[in-house]
């Protein structure tokens, strides 16, 4: 079996489960709010789903908890994040917009300066 009950309750795969579920509602905050507190609403949930990258995979390490679910599954949200963050981008200003991919942060800079960019507009 690719995976368990008790995979899918151990605390990195649930950081990684929380990161999954952040991505609908970092793109909701986006495109349904306006003003400065929806610019930062979507930053602090961009900013909670980098922390819970970061600690997902140390807490895997540490507890010696990695699983063949997390290994799938992390990647996948990765990539659903900063996909839908960049999708926005787009968007929110057009491919030829100055903004869009030259920040000169690469992709962290420019997919957490969009969620807290694009939400303002």
């Amino acid at each position: 079996m690719f995976w368990t009950k008790t995979m899918m309750t151990s605390i990195p795969n649930l950081l990684t489960l929380s990161r999954i579920a952040a991505v609908p509602v970092m793109i909701a905050v986006m495109m349904l709010l306006e003003g400065s507190t929806a610019s930062w609403l979507a930053f602090w949930v961009y900013f909670y789903a980098c922390v819970t990258d970061f600690f997902d995979g140390y807490i895997a390490r540490i507890m010696n908890e990695q699983s063949p679910l997390g290994r799938f599954l992390d990647p996948i949200a990765d990539k659903l994040l900063v996909g839908a963050v960049l999708m926005r981008l787009d968007a929110a200003t057009g491919a030829d917009h100055p903004d869009a991919g030259n920040s000169g942060l690469g992709p962290a800079g420019v997919s957490g300066g969009t969620a807290y960019q694009c939400a303002g507009q």
